[in-house]
């Protein structure tokens, strides 16, 4: 278990290194950016990194948090999303701790019209 949290790690923190993040989009909460070199594309399904940075603490008491990236897969003609992976950072841009790891079964959600979700789907599937 304990190999596999460590390459896990490794692997995020490759990312980050790597990543050219591009803010895409934001409210009065949130920015909203993404790893344009990160889409990667399997007949008409999307996938890309997105980091969402808060401008106020999200969460509960005994897990706060001020940013999260997500490596997100766009199902193009379905207008679908899934997370499939996701890191929560106590700090602004995945800086600070890490407070939380999802790396589970998410299943496609419709995406509304009028959504951040709806713009990232358009960045990934017409890229």
């Amino acid at each position: 278990m304990s190999k596999l949290f460590l390459a896990l790690m490794l692997s995020i923190v490759s990312i980050n290194v790597m990543a050219e993040w591009i803010k895409v989009g934001n409210s009065a909460d949130l920015d909203v950016y993404i790893d344009n070199r990160s889409i990667k594309e399997s007949g008409d399904t999307k996938q890309m990194w997105v980091l969402y940075d808060f401008n106020v603490v999200q969460g509960t008491d005994e897990n706060q948090y001020l940013s999260f990236k997500s490596l997100n897969q766009y199902k193009c003609h379905a207008k679908t999303t899934k997370m499939l992976v996701s890191t929560t950072y106590d700090g602004h841009a995945t800086t600070g701790k890490v407070v939380d790891l999802f790396n589970g079964n998410a299943k496609h959600i419709p995406i509304p019209e009028q959504s951040i979700a709806n713009s990232l789907l358009h960045l990934a599937c017409n890229k």
